[in-house]
């Protein structure tokens, strides 16, 4: 998605330490060398409003023109803080948050958040248990990994995008966002 808005250069808000954070961080940088763009990162952060304000000031001090925020509470707070300094979201800088909260119809404008299915991801935990059981090991097969849902806010312009884009992944991770 950032990568079709022709954004040269990206940044991570990197969450707490810690699984979900270590997966989406391998995602993000994976698919910035894969489509050569310029990535870097940021923290880590608490998953909190407060701390997307905080990151919002040391995004603002490099050239990045995308966030991917670790959650939607840190995006959240980087779009409060970046509209206070004047910076247009997403005319000057988009912002992706995770999770698809509420939060993210709430904010203006809406925010651009990936979520992954709660019923596809616990039955693709379920069999990567019983392949486990099964003395397989951990894997994630082509077509059995949970698909990343990306839901457009703002970053087409006023117009509010309904439609749901459901992008296949290799892993659960950042990559489909850019």
């Amino acid at each position: 998605h950032l990568h079709a808005l022709e954004h040269p250069t990206l940044v991570y808000l990197a969450g707490p330490d810690g699984y979900p954070n270590d997966v989406r961080l391998r995602g993000f940088r994976d698919a910035c060398s894969r489509l050569g763009v310029e990535g870097s990162e940021l923290g880590p952060f608490a998953a909190r409003f407060q701390d997307g304000v905080r990151a919002a000031d040391l995004v603002l001090a490099t050239s990045e023109t995308a966030v991917v925020a670790y959650n939607d509470e840190i995006a959240v707070g980087v779009i409060n803080r970046l509209a206070d300094r004047g910076i247009a979201v997403p005319g000057d800088v988009s912002v992706v948050g995770f999770n698809d909260t509420q939060l993210a119809e709430m904010v203006t404008p809406r925010l651009t958040t990936v979520r992954i299915p709660g019923p596809v991801a616990g039955t693709g935990a379920i069999q990567m248990l019983l392949d486990l059981g099964g003395g397989h090991g951990l894997r994630c097969r082509r077509g059995r990994c949970a698909p990343l849902v990306l839901r457009l806010g703002g970053e087409l312009g006023e117009e509010r995008v309904e439609d749901v884009l459901v992008l296949q992944a290799q892993d659960v991770a950042a990559g489909g966002v850019l």
